[in-house]
């Protein structure tokens, strides 16, 4: 995975120095992750662990979700992430979107392909269920 600062450079130095990433925060991101583990066991009948790229972005947005909740203006406003073909983008945006959930923030995720929506609304509902977040699908209007 590529994670890319947009807007203005990041000083992680200063970021890190500034920014609490909480025992609570690493314990809200197993808990996460174990939901994951735990769901695709129940899919997918194997134990299949996060790919190093999943876990890896993970953090790093769940760093700078962190860094914003705490009013640390030394971090970047916009992060693009780069994942190649399989590496589980889905599967990240539902991790994160449940680690901005857990921290009391709403997660809006936005997909503009239907079929990929339903699909992965279909995955995702039990993972989001074990967590106690609600999800909903917002119909698009036509222009």
């Amino acid at each position: 995975a590529t994670v890319v600062p947009m807007l203005d450079e990041v000083n992680w130095r200063t970021a890190t120095s500034e920014t609490k990433f909480t025992q609570q925060d690493w314990e809200l991101v197993l808990e996460i992750v174990t939901c994951q583990l735990e769901n695709m066991r129940r899919r997918m009948k194997v134990f299949l662990q996060p790919h190093h790229t999943q876990t890896t972005t993970l953090l790093m947005f769940a760093f700078l979700v962190c860094a914003a909740q705490q009013g640390n203006t030394d971090t970047c406003k916009t992060v693009l992430a780069e994942m190649g073909t399989g590496e589980g983008k889905s599967w990240v945006i539902a991790m994160l979107a449940a680690f901005v959930a857990k921290k009391g923030m709403r997660a809006h995720v936005l997909v503009d392909n239907n079929a990929l929506l339903q699909r992965d609304c279909s995955v995702m509902k039990d993972f989001f269920a074990s967590l106690g977040i609600t999800m909903a699908i917002a119909d698009k209007t036509e222009d």
